[in-house]
């Protein structure tokens, strides 16, 4: 029995880690730098917010990211505390009375909001970070010195949490309303593409601009049918078929690294990039026309919801291909296509949605080398790789404990 449970837990565990989804606090944290990456202003406002906040907007802000549309317009403390959040969402209340000390029944992620009930302006909330030998650190935008003086981290509000002369209530939310399921797009394996008779020097330049910008196999492919895309729809003056073809790409300043001229001698690279342009096997459809990283986004827009937060804007149920609307930092918006290695792809034109049609050829069949060659990111694989390890030991470690009379004796 102890040998199943110990396997069980070698199984189970790391794939809980890797599957964790955003907390509260993490839609807090990011809030929280983003009004000092900004240098907000005290006051009230809508959410999302742009120049000015306070504590219950703050609050209502941190809940918005999190999915809640209720709170594009703002809820003061009164209204918090005058609310049935048990009756309305299921989130646990605990009340609190006038003076009551309530830092041994805090936890992290916990929303504590003190308010006379009467309307006034007296009431005040915050977020709980953390709760440390009965030091209370908060998210509090209760004050502008607050965020200045804080570096991006919490503040000791023990006081507010220990002493405060006001009554209220901790509200609890044990799982968050995450904003939707993430519908992607996916190819039907046909399509009718232009194919373009390119040089085998013009092959290897423009293999070298797919892999230079995108470095997997998959995303290869992505990259060499935007190419052809972008061509048929903006490269009007570049010429026609594959000469057409190369000097958009190198003259027409989209394609990072283009003007370098330079060429690759990989062949796995060069083959996916002739599967796509030369045999006409492209795994985007006509109509996308838009790329960006991640980290070059402003905002989403999904059911309604602007998001802003970083946790929002790298969460994948938040991209909901057709619906999703992407705004990058340069200015230009979108609709989402699909995700493809922490890339996005998008349209700008419905009209060319409807005309052109999905079609398009699923990767592994659309190349002819069909066992990719992926760089994973390098963070994300050390934290996965820590998480493991970590995981394992306690099992061992468990394991020694449920086992250790065996254990112990085996050593001795």
């Amino acid at each position: 029995m102890k040998k199943i449970v110990f396997l069980i837990l070698l199984l189970l565990i790391p794939n809980i880690i890797l599957a964790s989804e955003p907390t509260l606090l993490d839609y807090g944290e990011d809030t929280w730098k983003m009004i000092i990456d900004n240098d907000f202003e005290y006051g009230g406002t809508n959410i999302p917010p742009t120049k000015q906040i306070d504590s219950s907007a703050y609050v209502c802000w941190v809940l918005y990211e999190s999915g809640y549309k209720e709170f594009a317009t703002q809820v003061t403390t009164t209204g918090f505390i005058n609310t049935n959040w048990q009756e309305k969402y299921g989130w646990e209340e605990i009340t609190v009375d006038e003076n009551e000390d309530v830092t041994s029944i805090l936890k992290p992620g916990d929303i504590l909001v003190r308010d006379n009930g009467d309307g006034g302006s007296s009431g005040h909330m915050n977020i709980i970070v953390s709760v440390d030998s009965g030091k209370v650190m908060a998210y509090d935008a209760g004050s502008r010195s607050n965020w200045q003086n804080s570096n991006g981290s919490p503040i000791d509000k023990t006081e507010f949490a220990k002493s405060d002369e006001r009554k209220g209530k901790i509200i609890r939310i044990k799982s968050l309303n995450l904003n939707s399921t993430a519908d992607k797009a996916s190819c039907n394996n046909k399509g009718d593409f232009p194919k373009y008779n390119l040089t085998e020097e013009q092959l290897k330049y423009l293999a070298y601009i797919c892999y230079r910008n995108k470095g997997t196999l998959e995303s290869v492919a992505a990259e060499a049918s935007l190419m052809a895309n972008l061509f048929e729809l903006k490269g009007n003056g570049y010429g026609s078929g594959a000469e057409g073809l190369y000097n958009y790409v190198k003259n027409s300043g989209w394609f990072s690294g283009a003007k370098e001229g330079n060429t690759t001698d990989n062949q796995d690279v060069i083959s996916v990039v002739k599967t796509v342009l030369v045999d006409g096997k492209r795994t985007l459809p006509k109509y996308i026309d838009e790329m960006d990283d991640i980290i070059d986004l402003k905002s989403i827009t999904v059911n309604d919801l602007k998001f802003l937060s970083k946790t929002n804007l790298n969460y994948p149920n938040n991209f909901v291909s057709y619906k999703t609307l992407v705004e990058n930092q340069f200015g230009n918006s979108y609709y989402f296509y699909n995700l493809l290695n922490n890339t996005i792809y998008g349209y700008t034109n419905e009209d060319n949605k409807s005309n052109l049609g999905n079609d398009c050829y699923v990767y592994s069949l659309g190349s002819s080398n069909n066992k990719e060659k992926t760089t994973k990111n390098p963070t994300t694989s050390v934290l996965s790789l820590i998480g493991i390890l970590v995981c394992f030991g306690g099992a061992i470690l468990f394991y020694i404990f449920i086992d250790r009379k065996n254990y112990f004796k085996k050593i001795n």
